[in-house]
């Protein structure tokens, strides 16, 4: 019997040549996309890189994730590129990306950008370049574009850099300058949801690197994700000019974001809560188990984590806690790291954060 020749649109095939189901758009076979955004088992966290204190200078290049819903021990999800530490991460529901950072034993900082695929473990890929070599440049996300700022490089003199990068997670290729924010800032925090991103905290230096604290004058950054400009600030911190909110870690949801611990004697004990909508001040909403700087911080839609940080000297710390976005109170024990990531600033990534 012959085979119609006409094909209704809307038809659905199966291509036993490339395994795939196929649908026709009245042109054309298309190939379906199929994903499971929370991958059959709940959001997955990754946490990549960082360095240890043995010796002191060493970089990771070690990823390792967990399945937010639950709890118990990271398991190993491949390698990055190179070894590295303070990078910048965003993602979508299937894609992670890392940027920039420490390389070279704490001499050099990269402009190199790799990519993961969340739902499968492996290697990092190579994605493309970054305008700047740059170390802690921060970034958010919705599904669909990063937005990188604020950082650092080793000339002159650790200074603090004002830069915006932006690129599309879908594709491949080099990211692109973004535009500049108004003022120098270094060691902040940042989260949002899928309209804007915040950054936070951290020092705030001249471009020859004299750095001090923030202060209660000097708020958040909020950067709007489409059109990649600052558009306004966002309220005051709880505890600034403490030195609690230099090194800190943060993560959200799509209403609610998080900071976590941070620097001071002793490391900060609490966490933060911020309305995004509102625009309004940080308020406590709980305490840490363990209290860390520079902790890696990621969440799904109802549940926040954060791994590793120092806990004190420098320390490699393995430790995971989380605790409910919409309850707070006191963090509760995970689970560890594995011992290939670095436990004190490796980067955190999820396929169900508040910007998607």
């Amino acid at each position: 019997m012959a085979i119609p020749v006409e094909v209704s649109t809307g038809a659905i095939r199966y291509n036993t040549d490339s395994n795939k189901m196929e649908c026709f758009n009245g042109t054309k076979w298309m190939q379906i996309a199929v994903s499971s955004p929370d991958l059959n088992g709940g959001a997955r966290g990754i946490f990549a890189g960082g360095w240890r204190n043995s010796p002191s200078t060493a970089r990771s290049n070690g990823i390792d994730y967990i399945t937010i819903s639950t709890a118990g021990n990271a398991t190993d999800f491949g390698d990055l590129t190179k070894r590295q530490s303070y990078m910048g991460t965003c993602s979508s529901r299937t894609r992670g990306i890392i940027l920039g950072g420490d390389v070279d034993n704490g001499t050099g900082a990269t402009n190199a950008i790799d990519f993961i695929t969340i739902a499968t473990t492996g290697n990092a890929q190579d994605f493309g370049d970054l305008p700047v070599e740059i170390k802690a440049h921060y970034g958010h996300s919705n599904n669909t574009r990063g937005v990188f700022a604020t950082g650092y490089n080793p000339s002159p003199s650790f200074a603090s850099k004002k830069d915006i990068s932006v690129l599309t997670i879908a594709s491949t290729g080099s990211a692109f300058d973004g535009g500049d924010l108004s003022r120098h800032q270094v060691q902040c925090f940042t989260f949002g949801n899928g309209i804007r991103g915040i950054w936070g905290g951290g020092y705030y230096q001249s471009p020859n690197g004299t750095s001090g604290f923030a202060s209660a004058g000097e708020k958040h950054i909020l950067i709007n994700i489409a059109t990649h400009g600052e558009v306004s600030t966002f309220g005051d911190f709880n505890g600034a000019g403490d030195g609690s909110i230099i090194r800190s870690s943060a993560l959200s949801n799509s209403t609610r974001g998080i900071r976590f611990s941070g620097y001071t004697s002793p490391y900060h004990l609490t966490y933060d809560k911020y309305e995004i909508a509102s625009l309004g001040n940080a308020t406590d909403f709980g305490d840490v188990l363990y209290n860390r700087e520079w902790a890696s911080c990621t969440s799904s839609a109802t549940r926040g984590v954060a791994a590793g940080g120092d806990g004190g000297d420098y320390a490699t710390d393995r430790d995971i806690q989380y605790f409910d976005i919409a309850s707070g109170g006191k963090a509760v024990d995970f689970g560890d790291l594995t011992d290939r990531p670095s436990s004190s600033v490796p980067q955190g990534i999820s396929n169900g954060h508040g910007g998607l």
